[in-house]
């Protein structure tokens, strides 16, 4: 009896009924799932910017684009994730590199590009003239890591502040 019963959930499952839970995501809805947890990270109150720390009370720009990887389940391994490194690391883990040269038009920006001014800043487009950072303020409980659309268009703040950095784009 429960070699038949084996055999029914075997040929149920082949045949594509029951999908299993671990089955792969497309390119597509790992990007939604990223940039929708870099969102949620930007908008939680008690997210700070600072060191990051295992809590995530406090986020960098580079961890904040670590953490939203991680709780999207995005494998970016468990090396150390700067912003120095974090090329190399998405490079080996799905990404590939775009030079910020190619990048003429808002439209060359792609919803889940990271955007790494190496050594310097990071931020994520989230598609639509929106970007989601961290970054430092000398003014005290002044909330800083934000997604938001910026006063000027994305383009003229990618021009402006990213004309020698490196856009990650998921293959």
């Amino acid at each position: 009896m429960k070699k038949v019963i084996v055999l029914i959930i075997t040929v149920i499952m082949l045949s594509g009924s029951i999908v299993p839970t671990n089955a792969k995501r497309t390119r597509t809805q790992k990007i939604a799932a990223y940039t929708k947890q870099a969102v949620k990270i930007c908008n939680d109150k008690r997210v700070r910017y600072g060191r990051s720390s295992s809590c995530r009370k406090s986020v960098d720009c580079s961890s904040l684009v670590y953490f939203s990887l991680k709780k999207a389940h995005v494998s970016c391994g468990k090396t150390i994730f700067n912003t120095r490194t974090m090329g190399k690391i998405l490079k080996r883990h799905g990404f590939r590199s775009i030079k910020a040269s190619r990048i003429k038009k808002s439209s060359d920006l792609k919803k889940g590009d990271i955007i790494v001014n190496r050594g310097s800043h990071t931020i994520m487009y989230l598609g639509h003239n929106r970007w989601a950072e961290a970054k430092g303020s000398f003014l005290p409980k002044r909330k800083q890591v934000v997604a938001y659309k910026g006063r000027m268009s994305v383009i003229r703040y990618f021009k402006r502040y990213y004309r020698n950095s490196t856009v990650y784009r998921l293959k």
